[in-house]
Parts: structure tokens; C-alpha cells; sequence
């Protein structure tokens, strides 16, 4: 989950509707510099609030020779936007006020440490340099991470609510000041409640799990924080980290749940995913049932592409049609459901080639009548790491049969060497393959958006499982063996 949120920080929101964003009225420009492109093309999009996979441009242009750049558009109101170059995110969280002119030079010479330099003329300005202010000091880094995840409750409690209070100290010392864009101050205080209150729920989600429900109890003494948390706030919505607390809050709910019942199955993720359903429909109104709603629909597509759960997803997206308050939740759903239709068991896995280690090119196809496993993962994924002793384990119980392959595809994003690297150092076997990161055509094709994920291909090329058990599983061995019977 810990990387949920960051990657969940890889995915981002726009603020506001689209339709509410049409006739648009006045004109806003930015420029800027580059100091490290990676692309020729620069662009500054809206994200769509129903798709973080859909990228609303508002102005695209060729970068100059010299790394500069400039857009031009018209905006009717103060909105939230990204800047990518190529297919690589220089800035997140950029904001532009109707009639503003903003300049700003990114330093991205070092990877995961940029800079930001912002000039110009209007709100925007001053509103960027604070909320880039709020940004360098509370980083969600490393050292954040580790604090989150302590095992002792009572320090990570006074850590978290610590950093919270120095939050409240900067918001009153900075955000009352009459230049701040009133955008830029709801998006910091959603900001200090909503990942406040992520963070208090995922911390007891995760050592109610880990520890088989017996260092934490799920009850009400445990979830009084959450009345400080407002979930039904329409302005809200657009905020990646209020969708992250109302995921992690409904995790929370059929946690308590398990614990009030003394039901031990928490192993059964369809079953779970139903419990969601039905809790989602008791407890949830309004944008928030939308959002809520939305999450255990979207994450039953992602995680459950079998038959029986298509079927369930089919029936739940009709029942939701007819209830939501903002049907626009809706349709991407229809459209991730229609796709996941066809990467299911008994359909054909698409053909991929990806390069190898030493640049050669493989492609699925070249396996044709072996059983191929599949493991999409990444360098930098902690979970990916702790599989891998017992992925190698497994692989050395099949060594010599030629019937089936083991590929592992590598989710970097420009880390090419690092991954080079890791594979040599680790010895790692099987098939190695790179791909650049969850944008790449293969990871879309596959509909992946968390690793790792795990996948059995049959001798036909058809699906066998589509989200297939971890090596860490017991079980997965059997299973291989029986489809190589």
C-alpha cells in the first residue's frame, strides 16, 4: 500500500469538471526552460478526474533548441495542471488562474530531485512558490515512508500527528495571506487531512494483515480519527489523496467488519470485494458513494480478470448506472470492463517484444506451445524484491524443462542500467526483459497498473491465469505442474 500512494502520487487529478470547463473565457500563457529534455515534445494537460489514464491536453508545442517553451490557451477558471515532456511528468501540480502569465524554469539534471523556478505576472505565481514551499517541506520521501511504516504504534503516532500540527504552523504562517489562490489552499489543507488520514488507516490495515489480526484489533477505540476526516466534500473529488483515504477507509471498513464477526477467511478477495459492494452502498452518499464506488468496481476489474468476477462487475455497473449522482464515474468503468473482457481466461494474451538483457530482441510469440509465467515487476518495488529469493527457488525446480518459461518484465522508468545492474548482481534467472515503465504499450495492453502481478499463459497462448498466485505461494507449483501435464 505504500506504494499505492506513491504511485497513486504517479497518478494525479484535475479540479474541476469538464463540463464545467467549457466555454472557456480567458486567456493564460506559460513559459518556461527545461534544463534536461527527454523528448522534442512538451505538453500541459488537465487530468481527468474519471480516468487518471486520460490526459486532457490543453496546449502541446515542440521544445526549442534551447529547452524553452511556450503554451497558450484560454481557461474560464482556476484549475490544476501537469506538464510532460515526452511521456515524463516535469511538473505536478501546476496552478494557472484565468488572465495569469506564469513563467517557470524546471532543473530535472537530477533524477527524483527537481527544481522549480516561478516568475510571472498574477495569483498564480506566488501560489505556485508556496505550494512548492509546502511540497519541499513535507516530503513523502524515503525517510517519510519508513516513519509510517514503524512497527511501534505510538511513535508512528506521534510522528504522523506531529507532522500534521507543523503542517497547520505552515498553513497559518503562509496560506492566510490574501495572494494565495483560494484553489491552492483547499488543495493543502485536503492535503494535510486526507493523507493524515490515509496514513492512520493504513497503518492499522497493514498490521491488522501482517500480524493475522493479532497485534491490532479493528474497533471503534482504533478508528476515532476518523470523524476529524470530512468525506462527503464535493471539492474534494479532484484530490488523488482523498481518493487514496476513501480506498484505504473502505479496506478499513471490511476490516472492522472481519474483526467484529471473528471472521478469519480474509483470504477470499472476491468475497472481500463483494463485502466492499455492499458496504459501499450502506455507508457512502452522494460524490463520495461515486469515488467509493468507483474504487471497488475499478479495483475488481484490476484484480479479479476471471469469468465469475466479470459477470459480478457486469451486474454491479448496472446498479450503478442508475444510482450515481455523477454518471461521468460511469462510463470509464464501462470502457475498463470492456477491455478486461478480452484479457481474461481462454483469450488470446497479446504478442509483445521487449529487449533482453543483452539487447536481443524475445517476443511472446517465440514461446508458442510452452507454458509461460509471466512477472510484471520493478527495481524499485519493495513487494517485487521479496519474491524474488523464492522466485529463483522455483525456477530451480524446473530447471531442464523445456516445456515451460519464466519471463520477468521489468517496469523501469529510464533506469535501464540500474536494472542491468540489479539482474547481474542478483543473478537473477529466467527470461529478463525490460519495458519503460507502466506507460509503456505492453504494460497498458496488460492492463497493468500495480506490480507485481503474475501471470500463466498456456501452450495455445491463451490465458490460463490472469492474475496468477505469487512464487512466495505454496500452491503456485502444483498448479504449474498440473498445466504442464
Amino acid at each position: 500500500m505504500r506504494k499505492a500512494l506513491i504511485c497513486l502520487c504517479l497518478i494525479t487529478v484535475m479540479a474541476g469538471f469538464a463540463k464545467e470547463r467549457r466555454p472557456v473565457e480567458k486567456d493564460v500563457s506559460v513559459t518556461g526552460k527545461i534544463s534536461s529534455p527527454t523528448a522534442q515534445d512538451i505538453k500541459i494537460v488537465w487530468h481527468n478526474v474519471y480516468d487518471y489514464s486520460i490526459k486532457d491536453c490543453a496546449d502541446s508545442v515542440t521544445l526549442n533548441n534551447d529547452g524553452t517553451f511556450r503554451f497558450a490557451f484560454k481557461l474560464a477558471k482556476p484549475d490544476l495542471f501537469y506538464i510532460l515532456n515526452g511521456n515524463d511528468y516535469v511538473l505536478r501540480g501546476f496552478y494557472l488562474i484565468p488572465r495569469d502569465s506564469v513563467n517557470v524554469d524546471v532543473d530535472n539534471s537530477t533524477p527524483n530531485k527537481f527544481s522549480y523556478k516561478f516568475s510571472g505576472r498574477g495569483k498564480s505565481v506566488y501560489g505556485n512558490r508556496i505550494h512548492q514551499l509546502f511540497a519541499d517541506s513535507f516530503p513523502m520521501n524515503d525517510e517519510f515512508w519508513n516513519n509510517v511504516y514503524r512497527n511501534d504504534y505510538q511513535q508512528f503516532l506521534q510522528f504522523i500527528n506531529d507532522r500534521r500540527q507543523k503542517q497547520f504552523e505552515f498553513y497559518r504562517k503562509y496560506l492566510r495571506n490574501k495572494d494565495v489562490p483560494k484553489i491552492v489552499k483547499n488543495d493543502i489543507m485536503d492535503e494535510i487531512n486526507y493523507i493524515w488520514g490515509y496514513c492512520r488507516a493504513n497503518y492499522l490495515l497493514t498490521r491488522y494483515y501482517r500480524t493475522n489480526n493479532k497485534e491490532i484489533k479493528i474497533d471503534s477505540t482504533y478508528l476515532l480519527f476518523l470523524r476529524e476526516i470530512p468525506l462527503n466534500n464535493p471539492k474534494s473529488q479532484f484530490r488523488t489523496y482523498f481518493h487514496a483515504f476513501v480506498s484505504t477507509y473502505i479496506d478499513l471498513l471490511v476490516a472492522q467488519e472481519e474483526e467484529k464477526n471473528k471472521d478469519t477467511n480474509n483470504t477470499d478477495e472476491l468475497r472481500k470485494s463483494k463485502v466492499k459492494y455492499r458496504i459501499v452502498k450502506l455507508m457512502f452518499s452522494g460524490l463520495a458513494r461515486d469515488i467509493a464506488m468507483s474504487d471497488v468496481i475499478g479495483r475488481m476489474i484490476d484484480w479479479h480478470p476471471t469469468s465469475e468476477a466479470m459477470n459480478i462487475v457486469k451486474s454491479w455497473l448496472e446498479e450503478f448506472k442508475g444510482m450515481a449522482y455523477d454518471t461521468g464515474y460511469v462510463n470509464p468503468l464501462l470502457v475498463k470492463y470492456n477491455k478486461r473482457l478480452e484479457l481474461i481466461p481462454g483469450k488470446t494474451a497479446p504478442n509483445f517484444t521487449l529487449e533482453d538483457i543483452n539487447g536481443n530482441k524475445v517476443s511472446l510469440s517465440d514461446f508458442r506451445g510452452k507454458i509461460v509465467y509471466i512477472d510484471f515487476w520493478g527495481t524499485w518495488c519493495g513487494p517485487c524484491r521479496d519474491e524474488l529469493p523464492y522466485y529463483k527457488a522455483l525456477q530451480e525446480k524446473f530447471k531442464g524443462n523445456d516445456n515451460i518459461v519464466f519471463i520477468s518484465i521489468a517496469l523501469e522508468h529510464n533506469n535501464h542500467d540500474k536494472w542491468v545492474k540489479f539482474v547481474n548482481e542478483n543473478s537473477l534467472p529466467g527470461k529478463q526483459l525490460y519495458s519503460d515503465g507502466l506507460m509503456n504499450p505492453v504494460a497498458k495492453e496488460y492492463m497493468i497498473n500495480g506490480v507485481p502481478k503474475f501471470m500463466i499463459i498456456g501452450k495455445d497462448g491463451k490465458f490460463i491465469d490472469a492474475n496468477a498466485k505469487r512464487p512466495s505461494e505454496p500452491e503456485l507449483e502444483n498448479e504449474l505442474k498440473k498445466y504442464l501435464d
